[in-house]
């Protein structure tokens, strides 16, 4: 990025929110070698089924991408079996199970 950054002379530069980390490291980078470049997040755009846009989104297999959208919510209900005790095992095929329906 900042050979990019620095070969181009642009002012301007725009990241998507869903990389969410991607988008943060790239600010610090800017401030950190002090590029005189504004980045600028822009909202993510989901597809009709909710899932994010993104050219690596090419790459799934149609089951894959009936599986992503539902990936957040998996995540967050494994996380709350484990925070109130359930075991790891458990929780894993549960998750594991919900993900392929």
């Amino acid at each position: 990025m900042t050979k990019l950054f620095l070969q181009t002379g642009a002012d301007l530069a725009f990241f998507g929110e869903k990389d969410f980390q991607q988008l943060h490291v790239v600010r610090q980078l800017v401030r950190d070698l002090d590029i005189q470049i504004e980045i600028i997040g822009n909202p993510t755009v989901r597809e009709s089924g909710g899932l994010a846009m993104s050219s690596r989104k090419i790459r799934l297999s149609s089951a894959e991408r009936r599986t992503a959208p539902k990936l957040p919510e998996i995540l967050f209900q494994a996380a709350r079996r484990l925070t109130s005790g359930e075991l790891v095992e458990r929780t894993l095929r549960l998750s594991i199970s919900r993900s392929s329906h």
